[in-house]
């Protein structure tokens, strides 16, 4: 399909992440591209790739480059889809009109029977994530990396044939572009009311700087403000490059908790947590031989890193709030979840996410029912269908569409219909959801 440079440059040989050295890759990149192109009679497109999800903009910009590619595994129990979308997102922001795609992909990094991918014999994240990159702009579905040891064992071929039957009958040379501001709510709000916990998962990547002053905002219906920016590691002194504090704005609906969930330590870390600019945790996590629930010593950087698979938690009262946590200590801790236990309430909407792209003309959209992925179906968990809904779609003209109702599993349509999107109601109805549906609207009459 294209041709691929390298395989994730930062684990190369002399390899820093400095900017002198990034811009020596890119220089590298710019010159074997135009050499290429030159001798390439079917102009192949031209890509790399990199370790880290994001890779870097000298890069990705560099003239020749074709594909921007994620490598992405998310090594913990994390919503595929959520985080395909995210990473999408900002793919998209970051680097407009360039293709993008995912090169490698899986939950685990490491392979093991009963872990990672293999706890999802069904496949629901492979699924999942394949239309959440649909309909995020992504020019492919994510290449899942574990092909003989997770596919083949379990025979999951089968999971892309509603998307490709979908995807046949679009014409997606068109300038589809994601749907801002769609909105999932009730037809009628059932009772009693459900809360849930809002977790969030880091997902950029620890060895990427981001910006030092970066906020990130819990709203109250689980939108997190620049979540794709939080990275997988809170460093310390270590890495004063890459060290800055991790500041969320809270706004609780009652007295409730903030949860960080400490995994691997390295070099004697010191968590700091700060409510309202009031220390309220000052905690040293130590790493030697028999501390945590394992220890072990790295002699490529002569030092202990050490498990501490921890929860620590924060009370926070009700309303507003600022909560910053820091590291005081040698080197970094993996803090690889933040929970906000009943966060979460079903009152103004559903558990229920959309994704969506359009051409100005039609639209298709997909919507989830968000309390199934892939963890709790693995466990069997009693997953409740969704009341009927209505989902908006502003980016359509008003006027009369024929609607399509898409079994995501099959690729076969359930159901057609005719609808009215009017300027002040751009919106369409879903009776009662399971799983997932997809949604293809096409305007009549010219």
């Amino acid at each position: 399909m294209a041709w691929e440079f390298v395989n994730e440059i930062e684990g190369w040989s002399g390899y820093t992440r400095d900017e002198q050295s990034k811009q020596l890759v890119a220089d590298w990149h710019r010159d074997m591209a135009a050499y290429l192109r030159g001798i390439d009679p079917y102009r192949h497109p031209i890509t790399t790739s990199c370790w880290t999800t994001e890779g870097h903009p000298s890069l990705w910009n560099a003239p020749g480059i074709d594909i921007v590619q994620s490598h992405h595994y998310a090594n913990t129990r994390v919503d595929m889809a959520e985080r395909t979308a995210e990473i999408c997102a900002h793919e998209r922001a970051t680097y407009p009109g360039r293709v993008h795609l995912f090169g490698e992909v899986g939950i685990n990094s490491h392979f093991s029977k009963g872990t990672g991918d293999d706890e999802d014999p069904a496949g629901v994240h492979l699924h999942e994530q394949s239309w959440a990159a649909l309909m995020s702009g992504c020019a492919s579905v994510p290449i899942n990396w574990w092909h003989e040891s997770y596919f083949e064992p379990h025979n999951l071929y089968g999971v892309f044939r509603g998307i490709r039957k979908f995807t046949d009958q679009l014409d997606l040379d068109q300038d589809w572009k994601p749907i801002d501001g769609l909105r999932v709510g009730w037809v009628n709000k059932p009772a009693p009311v459900i809360a849930r916990d809002l977790e969030i998962v880091p997902s950029h990547s620890a060895w990427t700087a981001v910006p030092a002053d970066t906020r990130f905002v819990v709203e109250h219906d689980g939108t997190v403000a620049n979540r794709g920016l939080l990275p997988q590691l809170l460093h310390g002194k270590g890495h004063s490059d890459l060290r800055i504090p991790f500041t969320f704005d809270l706004t609780m609906p009652a007295d409730g908790q903030f949860i960080a969930h400490v995994e691997r330590c390295s070099n004697n870390p010191r968590l700091l947590v700060d409510l309202d600019g009031q220390r309220v945790l000052d905690r040293p996590f130590p790493t030697a031989d028999g501390l945590g629930k394992e220890s072990v010593y790295r002699e490529q950087w002569k030092l202990w890193e050490t498990r501490y698979d921890e929860d620590v938690v924060i009370t926070v009262p009700a309303g507003k709030h600022t909560l910053t946590l820091s590291n005081d200590g040698g080197d970094w801790m993996a803090i690889t979840s933040f929970r906000l236990p009943g966060y979460l309430t079903d009152a103004e909407r559903p558990f229920a996410a959309a994704l969506g792209m359009s051409n100005g003309r039609e639209a298709m959209v997909w919507v989830r029912n968000e309390l199934r992925w892939w963890l709790p179906v693995a466990r069997g968990d009693a997953i409740p269908t969704l009341a009927a809904m209505r989902v908006r779609v502003p980016d359509l003209k008003p006027g009369r569409y024929a609607l399509e109702q898409w079994n995501t599993v099959n690729g076969e349509v359930e159901a057609r219909s005719e609808v009215t999107l009017a300027a002040d109601d751009p919106g369409f109805g879903v009776p009662s959801l399971v799983a997932d549906v997809a949604i293809r609207l096409r305007p009549l009459g010219g």
